[in-house]
Order: C-alpha cells, then sequence, then structure tokens
C-alpha cells in the first residue's frame, strides 16, 4: 500500500478548507504567468504597468512598491528591459526616465492575460455565480469578523 496520506475529509475545519483553497489557488494562478517564463511577482508587475501607462521612475517606484521590496522591483524592471518589455524614453528639461510598456511586454501582457481567464474558468468549473459570491462573502465575513474580534481590548483568546 502506497505512503501516500489519506484524501482530506469531505468535511472538516474550516481552516483546513481555507489553506487547501489558498494552495489550490496560488498554484492555479502561478500557472499562466510560469508557461510564459514570468514569476507571480513579475505578473503583478505587468499587471501594474499596463494599467498605469507611462510613469517616470520616482512615481512608478512609489507606486509598484507595495508589491515587493525595492530590490526585487528594481531587479524585476532591469529583467523587463532586457526583454524588451518596457520602453524607456526621456521627458522634460532635466530628462527623467518615463517607464511604460513595449509592443512585447504588451503582447507578453495580453497572452498571459489570456491564459490566466481561461485558468479562472477551469477553477469555477461546476461553481454557479451565485455559489462564488456566497463564498466570497462568507470569507470576507469571516475576516471581517476576526478584524474585528481582534481589534477589541485584548483581541482573540483563547478559552
Amino acid at each position: 500500500m502506497p505512503d501516500d496520506p489519506a484524501p482530506p475529509p469531505l468535511s472538516g475545519p474550516i481552516g483546513f478548507w481555507i489553506k487547501a483553497a489558498d494552495d489550490a489557488l496560488t498554484r492555479a494562478i502561478d500557472v499562466a504567468p510560469g508557461e510564459h517564463g514570468a514569476s507571480h511577482l513579475e505578473w503583478q508587475a505587468l499587471q501594474f504597468l499596463e494599467k498605469a501607462g507611462p510613469l517616470d521612475l520616482p512615481v512608478l517606484l512609489g507606486r509598484i512598491r507595495p508589491l515587493a521590496p525595492l530590490d526585487e522591483i528594481i531587479e524585476i524592471l532591469g529583467r523587463f528591459g532586457d526583454l524588451g518589455w518596457i520602453a524607456i524614453t526621456k521627458r522634460g528639461p532635466t530628462a527623467i526616465q518615463v517607464f511604460q510598456l513595449s509592443e512585447a511586454g504588451h503582447a507578453q501582457h495580453a497572452a498571459i492575460l489570456k491564459r490566466q481567464e481561461e485558468i479562472q474558468h477551469q477553477v469555477a468549473d461546476g461553481i454557479t455565480p451565485e455559489e462564488l459570491a456566497t463564498a466570497v462573502r462568507v470569507l470576507e465575513r469571516l475576516v471581517s469578523n476576526i478584524s474585528s474580534a481582534d481589534g477589541k481590548a485584548g483581541g482573540l483568546r483563547a478559552r
């Protein structure tokens, strides 16, 4: 008999299912960028640049900073430059560098997005929009309840 662990129970603690869903969704979300030679963080940066349009370097770094530490962001921008995914132009009397996606960057974003949408449809297979909306509302409420209780004097406590 194989040493494989027993399959998860059909019902069980909510924490088990939240963790299992998070792990499965993370693996699924990372498929599309990975198929196109990009990491999850690089995909986030591509999405940001697609939506943001041209930005000078200080503004770009200020806005994209929440995604990762500054050194990782600079490394990603360097990689995008090496791959031809970003175009850097100079503007103004002080020749400020302006960053935006190049044609190749837009094409890369579109290819990953298309695959990401296919994966999202696979993930939601057999789940009605109403069921998905209910699941999201329940998870939002769960997080809100925990956050509210945590904000009270003493926070959540073991009994």
